[in-house]
Protein backbone atom coordinates (compact mmCIF):
# COMPACT_ATOMS: atom_id res chain seq x y z
CA UNK A 1 0.00 0.00 0.00
CA UNK A 2 2.55 2.66 1.16
CA UNK A 3 4.32 1.53 -1.99
CA UNK A 4 1.78 2.21 -4.64
CA UNK A 5 1.32 5.60 -3.05
CA UNK A 6 4.80 6.39 -3.17
CA UNK A 7 4.63 5.56 -6.73
CA UNK A 8 1.77 7.88 -6.81
CA UNK A 9 3.54 10.67 -5.34
CA UNK A 10 6.58 10.46 -7.20
CA UNK A 11 4.32 10.36 -10.22
CA UNK A 12 2.79 14.24 -9.71
CA UNK A 13 6.29 15.40 -8.97
CA UNK A 14 7.43 14.05 -12.19
CA UNK A 15 4.43 15.68 -13.85
CA UNK A 16 5.08 19.32 -11.94
CA UNK A 17 8.82 18.79 -12.81
CA UNK A 18 7.94 18.67 -16.56
CA UNK A 19 5.42 21.22 -16.94
CA UNK A 20 7.37 23.60 -15.25
CA UNK A 21 10.97 23.03 -17.22
CA UNK A 22 8.28 23.48 -20.77
CA UNK A 23 6.79 26.46 -18.64
CA UNK A 24 10.55 27.96 -18.34
CA UNK A 25 11.12 27.32 -22.02
CA UNK A 26 8.41 29.07 -23.50
CA UNK A 27 8.41 32.18 -21.05
CA UNK A 28 11.60 32.38 -19.75
CA UNK A 29 14.40 30.90 -21.59
CA UNK A 30 16.60 33.27 -23.64
CA UNK A 31 15.32 31.25 -26.64
CA UNK A 32 18.63 31.58 -28.60
CA UNK A 33 18.85 27.75 -30.00
CA UNK A 34 15.08 26.82 -28.96
CA UNK A 35 12.35 25.75 -31.42
CA UNK A 36 9.80 26.89 -29.24
CA UNK A 37 10.88 30.93 -29.37
CA UNK A 38 10.72 33.05 -33.16
CA UNK A 39 13.86 34.02 -32.15
CA UNK A 40 15.76 31.25 -33.81
CA UNK A 41 13.33 29.96 -37.13
CA UNK A 42 14.54 27.84 -39.44
CA UNK A 43 13.92 26.07 -42.65
CA UNK A 44 12.05 23.23 -40.72
CA UNK A 45 10.30 25.34 -37.77
CA UNK A 46 6.55 24.55 -38.32
CA UNK A 47 3.52 26.93 -37.48
CA UNK A 48 2.96 28.20 -34.49
CA UNK A 49 -0.21 26.17 -34.03
CA UNK A 50 1.82 22.78 -34.09
CA UNK A 51 3.37 23.38 -30.79
CA UNK A 52 -0.43 23.30 -29.16
CA UNK A 53 0.29 19.50 -28.75
CA UNK A 54 2.52 19.93 -25.70
CA UNK A 55 -0.78 21.96 -23.81
CA UNK A 56 -3.18 18.11 -25.40
CA UNK A 57 0.02 16.29 -23.76
CA UNK A 58 0.17 18.30 -20.36
CA UNK A 59 -3.48 18.12 -20.28
CA UNK A 60 -3.91 14.50 -20.69
CA UNK A 61 -1.17 13.57 -17.94
CA UNK A 62 -2.86 15.74 -16.12
CA UNK A 63 -5.59 13.52 -15.62
CA UNK A 64 -3.79 10.80 -15.24
CA UNK A 65 -1.82 11.72 -12.29
CA UNK A 66 -5.57 12.94 -11.12
CA UNK A 67 -6.73 9.66 -11.96
CA UNK A 68 -4.29 6.97 -10.48
CA UNK A 69 -6.27 8.10 -6.97
CA UNK A 70 -9.20 6.57 -8.39
CA UNK A 71 -10.46 3.16 -9.50
CA UNK A 72 -9.48 2.21 -13.16
CA UNK A 73 -11.54 1.91 -15.84
CA UNK A 74 -10.19 0.90 -19.62
CA UNK A 75 -11.18 3.80 -21.36
CA UNK A 76 -10.21 6.14 -19.55
CA UNK A 77 -7.10 4.00 -19.41
CA UNK A 78 -6.47 4.39 -22.97
CA UNK A 79 -7.09 7.97 -22.61
CA UNK A 80 -5.27 9.32 -19.71
CA UNK A 81 -1.95 6.65 -20.05
CA UNK A 82 -1.68 5.21 -23.58
CA UNK A 83 -2.56 8.03 -25.32
CA UNK A 84 -0.39 10.86 -23.85
CA UNK A 85 2.64 8.74 -23.55
CA UNK A 86 2.14 7.64 -27.21
CA UNK A 87 1.61 11.86 -27.99
CA UNK A 88 5.15 12.47 -26.20
CA UNK A 89 6.48 9.71 -27.75
CA UNK A 90 6.22 11.39 -31.37
CA UNK A 91 6.25 14.93 -30.02
CA UNK A 92 9.94 14.33 -28.78
CA UNK A 93 11.07 12.77 -32.06
CA UNK A 94 10.32 15.93 -33.56
CA UNK A 95 10.86 18.05 -30.67
CA UNK A 96 14.76 16.38 -31.39
CA UNK A 97 14.26 16.87 -35.00
CA UNK A 98 13.72 21.26 -34.86
CA UNK A 99 16.78 21.41 -31.67
CA UNK A 100 19.16 19.75 -33.91
CA UNK A 101 18.47 22.00 -36.62
CA UNK A 102 18.09 25.12 -34.35
CA UNK A 103 21.46 24.29 -33.32
CA UNK A 104 23.71 23.50 -36.21
CA UNK A 105 21.40 25.63 -39.13
CA UNK A 106 21.37 28.76 -40.07
CA UNK A 107 18.38 31.04 -38.95
CA UNK A 108 15.96 31.80 -41.81
CA UNK A 109 15.85 34.85 -43.34
CA UNK A 110 14.34 36.58 -46.54
CA UNK A 111 16.57 34.60 -49.00
CA UNK A 112 16.02 31.45 -50.26
CA UNK A 113 17.78 28.52 -48.28
CA UNK A 114 20.96 26.87 -50.05
CA UNK A 115 20.16 24.00 -51.72
CA UNK A 116 22.54 21.93 -49.45
CA UNK A 117 19.74 23.30 -46.89
CA UNK A 118 16.78 22.26 -48.85
CA UNK A 119 18.67 18.60 -49.10
CA UNK A 120 19.30 18.44 -45.44
CA UNK A 121 15.39 19.78 -44.85
CA UNK A 122 13.62 17.52 -47.28
CA UNK A 123 15.95 13.79 -45.92
CA UNK A 124 14.75 15.41 -41.97
CA UNK A 125 11.07 15.27 -43.55
CA UNK A 126 11.72 11.74 -44.83
CA UNK A 127 12.51 10.87 -41.28
CA UNK A 128 9.62 12.32 -40.06
CA UNK A 129 7.40 10.38 -42.63
CA UNK A 130 9.84 7.08 -41.83
CA UNK A 131 8.69 7.72 -38.68
CA UNK A 132 5.01 8.28 -38.82
CA UNK A 133 4.55 4.79 -41.27
CA UNK A 134 6.64 3.18 -38.84
CA UNK A 135 3.94 4.12 -36.18
CA UNK A 136 1.18 2.38 -38.17
CA UNK A 137 3.20 -0.49 -39.44
CA UNK A 138 5.18 -1.59 -36.47
CA UNK A 139 2.42 -1.41 -33.98
CA UNK A 140 -0.22 0.68 -34.88
CA UNK A 141 0.27 3.39 -33.06
CA UNK A 142 -2.51 6.25 -34.75
CA UNK A 143 -1.50 8.74 -31.98
CA UNK A 144 1.91 8.97 -32.29
CA UNK A 145 1.48 9.21 -36.44
CA UNK A 146 -1.37 12.00 -36.14
CA UNK A 147 1.72 13.93 -34.45
CA UNK A 148 3.67 13.54 -37.26
CA UNK A 149 1.49 14.34 -39.74
CA UNK A 150 0.18 17.26 -37.57
CA UNK A 151 4.09 18.76 -37.56
CA UNK A 152 4.06 17.87 -41.41
CA UNK A 153 1.31 19.82 -42.16
CA UNK A 154 2.38 22.90 -40.01
CA UNK A 155 5.58 22.99 -41.79
CA UNK A 156 3.93 23.09 -45.13
CA UNK A 157 1.79 25.91 -43.86
CA UNK A 158 5.22 27.83 -42.30
CA UNK A 159 7.99 27.15 -44.94
CA UNK A 160 7.32 29.75 -48.32
CA UNK A 161 10.57 27.72 -50.42
CA UNK A 162 8.51 25.48 -52.77
CA UNK A 163 10.81 22.36 -52.26
CA UNK A 164 10.46 22.54 -48.72
CA UNK A 165 6.68 23.80 -48.74
CA UNK A 166 5.78 21.27 -51.48
CA UNK A 167 7.55 18.58 -50.19
CA UNK A 168 6.20 18.84 -46.45
CA UNK A 169 2.16 18.46 -47.53
CA UNK A 170 3.09 15.40 -50.29
CA UNK A 171 4.84 13.83 -47.28
CA UNK A 172 1.82 15.36 -45.20
CA UNK A 173 -1.03 13.58 -46.91
CA UNK A 174 0.76 10.57 -47.54
CA UNK A 175 1.13 10.24 -43.52
CA UNK A 176 -2.80 11.03 -43.63
CA UNK A 177 -3.20 7.93 -45.51
CA UNK A 178 -1.39 5.78 -43.07
CA UNK A 179 -3.35 7.24 -40.07
CA UNK A 180 -6.59 6.76 -42.21
CA UNK A 181 -5.03 2.75 -43.12
CA UNK A 182 -4.38 2.17 -39.10
CA UNK A 183 -8.00 3.46 -38.35
CA UNK A 184 -9.49 0.90 -41.17
CA UNK A 185 -7.18 -1.63 -39.88
CA UNK A 186 -8.61 -0.85 -35.77
CA UNK A 187 -12.15 -0.92 -37.08
CA UNK A 188 -11.70 -4.32 -38.85
CA UNK A 189 -10.05 -5.85 -35.82
CA UNK A 190 -12.83 -4.51 -33.57
CA UNK A 191 -15.77 -5.74 -35.63
CA UNK A 192 -13.65 -9.01 -36.36
CA UNK A 193 -12.96 -9.63 -31.93
CA UNK A 194 -16.10 -7.60 -30.59
CA UNK A 195 -13.93 -5.97 -27.91
CA UNK A 196 -12.55 -2.75 -27.67
CA UNK A 197 -9.00 -2.03 -28.94
CA UNK A 198 -6.71 0.89 -27.94
CA UNK A 199 -5.62 3.25 -30.44
CA UNK A 200 -2.27 1.89 -29.27
CA UNK A 201 -2.02 -1.38 -28.70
Amino acid sequence: MAHGLLIKVLNVLSYLFLLTANVYSVFEGDGSQSPYHESHKTYISPAPFVFGVWGLIHFLLGGFVIYQFFAPDDVIVEVLIHVPFSLYHAWIAVILVLSVFAIITPEKTDEDPIVLVKIVVVIALLILKGLSATYIEAGNDITGAIVIAWTLFGIFVEQEDPVIHWSALVLAIFSTIHIIKGIVDLFNRNRGSGEYAPLNP
